[in-house]
């Protein structure tokens, strides 16, 4: 290679400002070729991924469900507290 080739390659390597990526051994492919094609359930998707979501009615039965295991729990809980309050006032005496 002659002298100014190479001066003309460092200029054009130099002013490049794309993205500078490392592909896989055999697998030289640009990433706009692995893009999927975009079918419309991704483009509705796409287009409303910002609505608000719809609450469910109060009188659903997996609401029902939450409602009773965080009353379950909360009654657990306090018989810990109660257990543990009864173990101390025995110790005390």
């Amino acid at each position: 290679m002659k002298a100014d080739e190479i001066k003309a390659m460092k200029r054009a390597i130099a002013a490049y400002g794309g993205p500078v990526t490392r592909c896989a051994p055999g697998e030289a492919r640009s990433p706009q070729t692995r893009k999927k094609p975009v079918d419309d359930a991704t483009r509705w998707l796409r287009r409303h991924r910002h609505d608000v979501p719809v609450s469910k009615p109060v009188d659903d039965v997996e609401a029902d469900r939450g409602r009773r295991g965080k009353a379950r729990a909360d009654r657990k809980r306090m018989r810990r507290a109660a257990n543990a309050a009864a173990r101390k006032s025995i110790r005390e005496q």
